[in-house]
């Protein structure tokens, strides 16, 4: 995992102004919206370990006492979503026009491709699994268009919700009163490296052992993290 090491504002000086009060907007809108995610995601890791059968991280048993646990949660969760999943909902386009009638139905049959060939259920699952452990699930939609040989194609992905920072003015994702989205997710420092080669010199390792660290480690990362933070504009 990586951040920039810059200044102590998390600004490099070497960038022009314009571009300097742009990254401290990401950076300030960045702490307001982790301000106020904090008042939900206190308890997500402790739902996760539930849910995993780590049901006694809290409590200190001594060595010669088994901690057994039969897991009620994982057998709930997983009898519940095959119901939810059974039937998958329907993508439709509905011509406006007489003459939209063709592409309506082209455009219904490639979704209905894009459903199987990508394997859409899976990610809609990993939405729902997101729901029951942590109440809230989030799913991205967009278009790759270097997607099937260049020949372009929707997209359809589930979004960690640890990663996720919304607006905590808005009422709706997509509304009109959304400012806009901050997913700030690790990046292994050789890929940053890789992608950005004329910053590669002040690319540092941030956390050294990520295996070790949990999902939560995410609350103590530097804000100066202009390259990992991914600011999307409603």
């Amino acid at each position: 995992m990586s951040d920039i090491s810059l200044g102590d504002d998390g600004i490099d000086p070497s960038i022009s102004e314009e571009d300097a009060q742009d990254v401290k907007m990401v950076l300030d809108l960045f702490k307001k919206y982790k301000k106020h995610r904090a008042k939900y995601d206190s308890n997500w890791m402790h739902y996760y370990k539930m849910w995993r059968g780590d049901q006694w991280h809290n409590i200190k048993m001594p060595r010669f006492r088994q901690q057994e646990v039969i897991n009620l949660i994982w057998q709930t969760v997983q009898s519940n979503m095959p119901l939810q999943t059974d039937v998958r909902p329907k993508i439709s386009y509905i011509p406006e026009e007489p003459s939209d009638k063709l592409l309506a139905e082209v455009l219904n049959q490639v979704s209905e491709s894009d459903w199987e060939r990508k394997d859409w259920l899976k990610v809609l699952s990993e939405v729902i699994l997101d729901g029951y452990l942590y109440g809230t699930g989030f799913a991205k939609i967009g278009y790759d268009p270097d997607d099937d040989y260049g020949v372009g194609s929707a997209t359809f992905e589930s979004v960690d919700p640890f990663y996720l920072y919304p607006d905590p003015e808005a009422k709706e994702i997509n509304g009109p009163d959304s400012f806009g989205i901050i997913i700030a997710k690790p990046v292994e420092t050789k890929r940053l490296k890789q992608k950005y080669p004329h910053l590669a010199d002040k690319i540092k390792a941030d956390i050294k052992d990520n295996i070790a660290s949990s999902k939560t480690s995410l609350n103590d990362l530097s804000l100066k993290c202009q390259i990992l933070t991914e600011i999307c504009q409603t």
